[in-house]
Protein backbone atom coordinates (compact mmCIF):
# COMPACT_ATOMS: atom_id res chain seq x y z
CA UNK A 1 0.00 0.00 0.00
CA UNK A 2 2.62 2.22 0.73
CA UNK A 3 4.64 1.13 -2.44
CA UNK A 4 0.80 2.62 -4.57
CA UNK A 5 0.95 5.42 -2.22
CA UNK A 6 4.27 7.16 -3.54
CA UNK A 7 3.83 5.74 -6.98
CA UNK A 8 0.80 7.79 -7.16
CA UNK A 9 1.57 10.60 -5.58
CA UNK A 10 5.39 10.82 -7.58
CA UNK A 11 3.15 10.05 -10.91
CA UNK A 12 1.07 12.59 -10.12
CA UNK A 13 3.86 15.36 -9.17
CA UNK A 14 6.06 14.96 -12.15
CA UNK A 15 2.84 15.38 -14.63
CA UNK A 16 2.33 18.71 -12.77
CA UNK A 17 5.60 19.47 -13.26
CA UNK A 18 5.53 18.68 -16.85
CA UNK A 19 2.16 20.04 -17.71
CA UNK A 20 3.83 23.50 -16.06
CA UNK A 21 6.93 24.07 -18.21
CA UNK A 22 4.70 22.39 -21.34
CA UNK A 23 2.49 26.02 -20.55
CA UNK A 24 5.57 28.07 -19.60
CA UNK A 25 4.96 31.54 -21.13
CA UNK A 26 8.79 31.73 -22.29
CA UNK A 27 9.02 28.78 -24.35
CA UNK A 28 12.65 28.92 -24.06
CA UNK A 29 12.71 28.76 -20.72
CA UNK A 30 10.17 26.62 -20.08
CA UNK A 31 12.55 23.99 -22.06
CA UNK A 32 15.48 25.16 -19.98
CA UNK A 33 13.61 24.32 -16.78
CA UNK A 34 12.94 21.24 -18.20
CA UNK A 35 16.42 20.00 -18.57
CA UNK A 36 17.37 20.67 -14.80
CA UNK A 37 13.72 20.04 -13.36
CA UNK A 38 13.17 16.51 -15.45
CA UNK A 39 16.78 15.62 -17.57
CA UNK A 40 15.86 12.37 -18.14
CA UNK A 41 12.09 12.89 -18.35
CA UNK A 42 9.48 11.65 -16.43
CA UNK A 43 10.54 8.30 -14.07
CA UNK A 44 7.26 7.87 -12.41
CA UNK A 45 4.58 7.20 -14.17
CA UNK A 46 2.32 6.39 -11.58
CA UNK A 47 1.58 2.45 -10.47
CA UNK A 48 2.02 -0.32 -12.65
CA UNK A 49 -1.24 -2.73 -13.61
CA UNK A 50 0.65 -5.25 -11.29
CA UNK A 51 0.57 -3.28 -8.27
CA UNK A 52 -3.18 -1.53 -8.45
CA UNK A 53 -3.64 -5.68 -8.70
CA UNK A 54 -2.05 -5.93 -5.59
CA UNK A 55 -4.04 -3.04 -3.89
CA UNK A 56 -7.11 -4.08 -5.38
CA UNK A 57 -6.47 -7.40 -4.06
CA UNK A 58 -6.07 -6.02 -0.39
CA UNK A 59 -9.32 -3.57 -0.53
CA UNK A 60 -10.88 -7.30 -1.78
CA UNK A 61 -10.27 -8.65 1.03
CA UNK A 62 -13.43 -10.35 4.10
CA UNK A 63 -13.34 -7.80 7.04
CA UNK A 64 -11.09 -8.65 9.81
CA UNK A 65 -8.19 -9.00 7.36
CA UNK A 66 -5.49 -7.24 9.34
CA UNK A 67 -4.37 -5.10 6.03
CA UNK A 68 -8.20 -4.01 5.29
CA UNK A 69 -8.80 -3.06 8.90
CA UNK A 70 -5.78 -0.92 9.37
CA UNK A 71 -6.45 0.91 5.86
CA UNK A 72 -10.11 1.61 6.95
CA UNK A 73 -9.42 2.90 10.68
CA UNK A 74 -10.98 5.91 11.52
CA UNK A 75 -13.71 5.50 8.14
CA UNK A 76 -17.25 5.07 8.17
CA UNK A 77 -18.06 1.52 7.97
CA UNK A 78 -22.30 1.04 8.02
CA UNK A 79 -22.84 -2.36 8.81
CA UNK A 80 -26.41 -2.71 7.45
CA UNK A 81 -27.17 -3.94 4.50
CA UNK A 82 -30.23 -1.81 3.48
CA UNK A 83 -26.75 0.82 3.06
CA UNK A 84 -25.20 0.67 -0.32
CA UNK A 85 -21.70 0.75 1.58
CA UNK A 86 -22.96 -1.91 3.44
CA UNK A 87 -24.59 -4.26 0.96
CA UNK A 88 -21.26 -4.08 -0.58
CA UNK A 89 -19.22 -5.55 1.77
CA UNK A 90 -22.15 -7.84 2.54
CA UNK A 91 -22.18 -8.99 -0.78
CA UNK A 92 -18.17 -9.56 -1.12
CA UNK A 93 -18.09 -11.60 2.54
CA UNK A 94 -20.60 -13.88 0.87
CA UNK A 95 -18.86 -14.28 -2.67
CA UNK A 96 -15.55 -14.77 -1.17
CA UNK A 97 -17.36 -17.53 1.15
CA UNK A 98 -18.64 -19.43 -1.76
CA UNK A 99 -15.52 -18.74 -4.24
CA UNK A 100 -14.55 -22.64 -3.49
CA UNK A 101 -18.30 -24.04 -4.68
CA UNK A 102 -18.06 -20.98 -7.36
CA UNK A 103 -15.08 -23.24 -8.90
CA UNK A 104 -16.69 -26.19 -7.99
CA UNK A 105 -20.06 -25.48 -10.44
CA UNK A 106 -17.68 -23.96 -12.92
CA UNK A 107 -15.39 -27.14 -13.13
CA UNK A 108 -18.64 -29.38 -13.68
CA UNK A 109 -20.51 -26.82 -16.07
CA UNK A 110 -16.83 -27.49 -18.11
CA UNK A 111 -17.21 -31.62 -17.43
CA UNK A 112 -20.62 -31.83 -19.00
CA UNK A 113 -22.11 -32.57 -15.63
CA UNK A 114 -24.99 -30.01 -15.46
CA UNK A 115 -27.65 -29.05 -18.51
CA UNK A 116 -29.14 -25.78 -17.88
CA UNK A 117 -32.88 -25.49 -18.98
CA UNK A 118 -34.60 -23.02 -20.00
CA UNK A 119 -36.37 -20.87 -17.33
CA UNK A 120 -33.83 -22.88 -14.73
CA UNK A 121 -30.99 -20.93 -13.13
CA UNK A 122 -27.14 -22.66 -13.19
CA UNK A 123 -27.45 -23.11 -9.53
CA UNK A 124 -30.49 -24.95 -9.68
CA UNK A 125 -29.25 -27.29 -13.05
CA UNK A 126 -26.29 -28.45 -10.50
CA UNK A 127 -28.65 -28.80 -7.46
CA UNK A 128 -30.75 -31.19 -10.11
CA UNK A 129 -27.67 -33.39 -11.25
CA UNK A 130 -26.19 -34.17 -7.73
CA UNK A 131 -22.99 -31.58 -7.82
CA UNK A 132 -24.57 -29.57 -5.15
CA UNK A 133 -26.61 -30.25 -2.40
CA UNK A 134 -29.19 -28.25 -0.87
CA UNK A 135 -27.07 -26.09 1.95
CA UNK A 136 -24.43 -25.22 -0.96
CA UNK A 137 -26.89 -24.67 -3.40
CA UNK A 138 -28.88 -22.23 -0.55
CA UNK A 139 -25.21 -20.59 -0.16
CA UNK A 140 -24.61 -19.66 -3.93
CA UNK A 141 -28.38 -18.61 -4.18
CA UNK A 142 -27.67 -16.17 -1.13
CA UNK A 143 -24.51 -14.68 -2.72
CA UNK A 144 -25.81 -14.32 -5.83
CA UNK A 145 -28.85 -12.30 -4.55
CA UNK A 146 -26.43 -9.97 -2.70
CA UNK A 147 -24.29 -9.43 -5.67
CA UNK A 148 -27.32 -8.99 -7.91
CA UNK A 149 -28.67 -6.12 -4.96
CA UNK A 150 -25.11 -4.82 -5.65
CA UNK A 151 -24.71 -4.41 -9.11
CA UNK A 152 -28.87 -3.65 -10.16
CA UNK A 153 -28.66 -0.23 -8.48
CA UNK A 154 -30.88 1.13 -11.55
CA UNK A 155 -33.19 -2.05 -11.44
CA UNK A 156 -36.29 -1.93 -10.34
CA UNK A 157 -40.04 -3.21 -10.63
CA UNK A 158 -42.81 -0.85 -11.47
CA UNK A 159 -44.36 -0.80 -8.11
CA UNK A 160 -40.76 -0.09 -6.63
CA UNK A 161 -40.85 3.67 -8.29
CA UNK A 162 -43.61 4.30 -6.33
CA UNK A 163 -41.79 3.83 -3.20
CA UNK A 164 -38.95 6.00 -4.57
CA UNK A 165 -41.13 8.84 -6.13
CA UNK A 166 -43.99 9.22 -4.59
CA UNK A 167 -47.30 9.85 -7.11
CA UNK A 168 -50.66 11.14 -6.33
CA UNK A 169 -53.77 12.54 -8.83
CA UNK A 170 -54.27 16.35 -8.84
CA UNK A 171 -56.99 17.09 -6.46
CA UNK A 172 -58.32 18.11 -3.20
CA UNK A 173 -59.08 14.26 -1.63
CA UNK A 174 -56.32 13.02 -3.95
CA UNK A 175 -54.47 10.43 -2.23
CA UNK A 176 -51.29 9.00 -3.50
CA UNK A 177 -50.32 5.99 -5.80
CA UNK A 178 -47.88 4.51 -7.16
CA UNK A 179 -47.09 4.49 -10.83
CA UNK A 180 -48.71 1.19 -11.24
CA UNK A 181 -52.39 2.67 -10.48
CA UNK A 182 -52.40 5.78 -12.89
CA UNK A 183 -53.75 5.65 -16.37
CA UNK A 184 -52.42 7.77 -19.61
CA UNK A 185 -53.55 10.94 -19.34
CA UNK A 186 -54.70 10.68 -16.01
CA UNK A 187 -52.86 14.57 -14.63
CA UNK A 188 -50.74 13.91 -12.14
CA UNK A 189 -48.64 15.59 -9.00
CA UNK A 190 -45.32 14.27 -7.77
CA UNK A 191 -42.43 14.70 -5.55
CA UNK A 192 -40.36 12.83 -3.31
CA UNK A 193 -42.61 12.56 0.07
CA UNK A 194 -46.26 13.05 0.15
CA UNK A 195 -46.33 16.21 1.86
CA UNK A 196 -43.56 17.82 -0.90
CA UNK A 197 -45.11 17.47 -4.14
CA UNK A 198 -43.79 20.24 -6.33
CA UNK A 199 -44.04 18.93 -9.94
CA UNK A 200 -47.00 18.44 -11.77
CA UNK A 201 -48.33 16.87 -15.53
CA UNK A 202 -49.81 14.06 -16.86
CA UNK A 203 -49.36 10.44 -17.67
CA UNK A 204 -48.69 10.46 -21.56
CA UNK A 205 -47.30 6.50 -21.64
CA UNK A 206 -47.61 2.97 -20.39
CA UNK A 207 -43.84 3.29 -18.92
CA UNK A 208 -45.12 5.79 -17.98
CA UNK A 209 -44.12 9.14 -19.08
CA UNK A 210 -45.12 12.28 -17.33
CA UNK A 211 -44.80 15.70 -19.41
CA UNK A 212 -44.13 18.84 -17.27
CA UNK A 213 -47.12 21.24 -17.20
Amino acid sequence: MLRWAVEESLGKAEQALEELLSNFPSKLLGCALRVLVLPLGRRHKGPSDELDAEVAGIIGRNSGDPALEELLEGCYRPQAEQDPVGALQYAMNLLQDVQGLQKKLHKAVKAGQVQELPGQSLIDAALAAGVLNPEEAHSLHQAEAARRVVIDVDDFAIGQRGARCRLAVIGPDAEPVTFDQVEIGQPVRFGVTENDMPFTGKITGIEPKVDPS
